[in-house]
């Protein structure tokens, strides 16, 4: 909590937090930033660029959804963005479910080791919380149970908006109205963009049909490379029906 009794909230992915020498096919020295202040890195233990010191002031929260929904999405995202084919391996890599995985083991060890739940200073929150979209798009419950997890005020949590206006979404980078474009074109949650009784099968003829019959089968491929790491996510769920409740 900073001045003002404020507290902030980031949201990133964890592949763009990875440190390079676990990505890299070349050997590469390991990289650890210093946090502010400071002229000589902190000990790590952790798969990203960050000291263990400062991941352990979160309070992580690790947002899934289904491959199937995730693969295409993104596929169609970068090539709009950055003008990728299907073939760039950053589809596979930051796109899948296996650094969020490893985030999210490293911060249960450190519940395990400790005793207490990393960056929560509030006693019984089960971190690190799992959250799939999912439940966020059927359940508003959801979503006032994860602020009130967080120590955010639930009454705040919007479920409808404004759209944005066209000549601001125009004068924005094309990364950010790509990936910004269902939340900047809507009003509110969208009940289409749920997965529930999806499967990767299901989905390869609508693929063959934007992609081709080749396109089709990368992306059958690298959704079925991201489901058991997905499903083992799922399996931690924090929210929803079967799910771990958080305190």
């Amino acid at each position: 909590m900073v001045a003002g009794g404020n507290i902030p909230f980031m949201r990133e992915h964890t592949y763009f937090m990875w440190d390079p020498a676990l990505l890299c096919k070349k050997p590469v020295d390991p990289v650890t930033l210093n946090l502010l202040g400071e002229t000589s890195p902190r000990p790590k233990t952790n798969p990203t660029m960050m000291p263990d010191a400062y991941l352990n002031t979160w309070s992580p929260v690790f947002l899934i959804r289904h491959p199937a929904l995730v693969v295409p999405s993104m596929a169609r995202a970068c090539k709009k963005a950055y003008g990728w084919d299907l073939t760039h391996r950053s589809y596979l890599e930051s796109g899948s479910f296996r650094t969020q995985r490893l985030m999210y083991d490293w911060y249960a060890d450190q519940l395990a080791s400790s005793g207490s739940a990393a960056g929560s200073k509030r006693p019984g929150a089960n971190y690190p919380l799992v959250i799939d979209a999912d439940d966020i798009i059927k359940d508003a419950s959801t979503m006032r149970a994860l602020n009130e997890s967080l120590g955010l005020d639930p009454e705040k949590v919007l479920f409808e908006w404004k759209e944005t206006p066209k000549e601001k979404i125009e004068a924005q980078r094309l990364a950010h109205k790509v990936f910004w474009s269902s939340v900047q074109g809507s009003s509110g949650i969208l009940l289409d963009k749920m997965a529930q009784g999806l499967t990767i099968e299901e989905e390869v003829p609508k693929w063959e049909k934007e992609w081709g019959v080749e396109g089709a089968q990368i992306l059958k491929g690298y959704a079925e490379a991201c489901m058991p790491d997905y499903e083992y996510l799922k399996g931690k769920r924090s929210f929803g029906l079967g799910a771990t409740v958080a305190k």
